[in-house]
């Protein structure tokens, strides 16, 4: 698909390449909205943790191999072995008792044959055209 190529780009892009990923205003503020609610944080923080532990990699592994040794994936499903794209890093300031208190997020981006794609639709802001992407 034609409007997928920009995509492609940033997730061939090398990090020293100087190329950022942009997000809009609009997806910023889902962002900060997500980072302020309490119970998203401490899921957040419960996954990290949680996919953090070697441990736990390697029964997810080891679990995940059984599964298609056996032929045992449940009927409609499929197992997914993404690979690697890029990182959106996000930054969160909040003032607390007259102090600044900054909190960071990464969102690694990952593809995969298995998934489609996502689309963008260009949409102009201001002086500059952005791209809105609809993720799968």
């Amino acid at each position: 698909l034609n409007q997928t190529k920009p995509f492609k780009r940033h997730m061939t892009m090398s990090p020293r390449e100087g190329n950022d990923v942009e997000i809009t205003a609009q997806e910023a503020k889902q962002i900060k909205k997500a980072l302020e609610d309490d119970s998203f944080r401490k899921l957040m923080t419960e996954y990290v943790n949680e996919i953090s532990d070697p441990k736990f990699r390697e029964e997810q592994e080891a679990y995940i191999r059984q599964l298609e040794a056996n032929e045992e994936v449940p009927d409609g499903k499929s197992i997914i072995r993404p690979c690697k794209g890029f990182v959106i890093k996000c930054g969160h300031i909040k003032k607390r008792d007259g102090e600044n208190l900054s909190t960071k997020l990464f969102i690694n981006i990952v593809y995969s044959e298995k998934v489609s794609e996502p689309e963008s639709v260009p949409e102009t802001t201001g002086m500059r055209e952005i791209r809105q992407w609809s993720v799968p």
